[in-house]
């Protein structure tokens, strides 16, 4: 589970630059479409783990779709470019140790430990991967799983100053938790220029802190990035930042931008965080969508002990730990066989933000029990949390119970189904003995 815990959802986009230049001639990376197939396998490409061809493409008939189990056998999931290891050749590899790598694609689904990255992998002559230099690579933002969209990324690399590269690899890869991802129309390009991307935006929901990383992609610098907030009514956005805004950035540089959130917020507003930048053809947008964040936190009898008949109060208490208020809750209380419930449950009421609900409801005891467990379940759309607690329910103190006394006060221990009870601590007054508590 990611830290937070909070459900955000991300729209995150990438701006290309209007004078792109793209590569002319017999295209670098062959068959980035998926359109050319032996076998019902993609040419020039090598599947790791599950991967297959599907019609859901961004242009033309095919596209690849990379599956992940969560059990699955193997390290990766993930396409590289057709080699053979240790060959001496370099098969489909690139020959460019410089440019760019543009791609589109969709993430259906992923679970929260799933990593997705496209990788360029700087490989020897020999060929295996060049321990001396780094890979590129470009991580796909949990924010775009589920989303249903296209979205275009881009890994600029330069391996010019290590001579012992000799070619480079594309190896998109999946590892950890479940997850699909679709690719369609990878290319290479001599040079992106600049390539300005919000490629990250999260919340830290206990602080209402909300965080936004702006990066150039590119192999150029980029000029005047600037940044803005489209808060909900209501909602400010206090700065954290001490300085401003770099001037300019490099090649693969970030930046990162802090706010504190201040006021009233509701499960489902949204924030839009817009970048800008000099040369940038478009504004890049992202929407960040504040959600609720219930859990069931505790369950608590008052008293935890009852003889049959008798009642306690049980508080169920809830806690938002999200940035915004929740809707309405829905409660569920599963009881035992010797407890049933007084009244009605209370009625489902919203959870401020950062705030506390205790909902409280009455049992009766039914039937003696060492240990009467109790359910309760707080439950959005989202999620669900459970929390426990129980009841002893003692037995009558009858003829057969043991008693030790001395003056005033005594310990009756009664006999019950399950062996020695619960012990009654009595003390006398003015109208006889009265229990006064309990012990184990």
């Amino acid at each position: 589970m990611r830290p937070t815990a909070v459900r955000v959802a991300v729209a995150f986009s990438l701006s290309l630059p209007l004078a792109l230049c793209w590569a002319q001639g017999d295209p670098v990376l062959t068959n980035g479409g998926f359109e050319e197939l032996e076998g019902g396998q993609p040419v020039d490409w090598k599947i790791l783990g599950r991967g297959e061809i599907t019609d859901d493409a961004r242009t033309g008939e095919h596209a690849l779709r990379l599956v992940r189990e969560a059990d699955a056998e193997t390290a990766e999931t993930g396409l590289n470019r057709a080699w053979s290891p240790e060959g001496g050749s370099r098969g489909a590899m690139l020959g460019e140790v410089e440019g760019a790598v543009t791609f589109w694609y969709k993430v259906p689904h992923a679970d929260e430990d799933a990593q997705i990255r496209f990788n360029i992998i700087p490989m020897t002559g020999e060929p295996l991967e060049n321990q001396g230099a780094r890979r590129a690579y470009l991580e796909i933002p949990p924010g775009h799983v589920g989303d249903g969209q296209w979205h275009l990324g881009a890994v600029a690399y330069d391996y010019r100053e290590h001579e012992g590269v000799r070619w480079v690899q594309v190896s998109p890869r999946i590892t950890g938790g479940a997850a699909e991802w679709i690719l369609d129309d990878i290319e290479w390009t001599d040079s992106l220029g600049p390539f300005l991307a919000l490629d990250q935006t999260e919340i830290f929901a206990n602080r209402r802190i909300l965080r936004a990383r702006i990066s150039n992609l590119g192999d150029a610098v980029l000029s005047g990035p600037a940044v803005e907030l489209d808060l909900p009514a209501g909602l400010d956005a206090v700065a954290l930042d001490a300085d401003p805004l770099p001037a300019a950035l490099g090649p693969g540089e970030r930046a990162c931008r802090h706010w504190r959130l201040e006021g009233p917020a509701t499960d489902g507003d949204e924030i839009i965080i817009t970048v800008t930048a000099a040369g940038s053809p478009s504004p890049v947008e992202s929407t960040v969508t504040l959600g609720s964040n219930v859990i069931a936190y505790s369950l608590m009898a008052d008293p935890p002990v009852i003889e049959p008949e008798g009642e306690a109060t049980i508080t169920l208490a809830a806690k938002n730990y999200g940035p915004a208020d929740s809707p309405p809750v829905v409660l569920e209380v599963e009881l035992p066989e010797a407890l049933e419930l007084v009244g009605e449950l209370p009625s489902p009421e919203p959870v401020p933000q950062g705030g506390w609900a205790p909902h409280r409801f009455r049992v009766r005891a039914v039937e003696p029990a060492p240990g009467a467990a109790i359910s309760g379940k707080v439950s959005l759309p989202d999620g669900t949390t459970t929390v426990g607690t129980s009841v002893v329910v003692a037995e009558d103190a009858g003829p057969g119970a043991s008693t030790l006394s001395t003056g005033d006060v005594r310990l009756v221990l009664p006999r019950s189904p399950w062996g020695p009870g619960t012990v009654r601590v009595e003390v006398r007054g003015d109208d006889g003995w009265s229990v006064a508590g309990w012990m184990p």
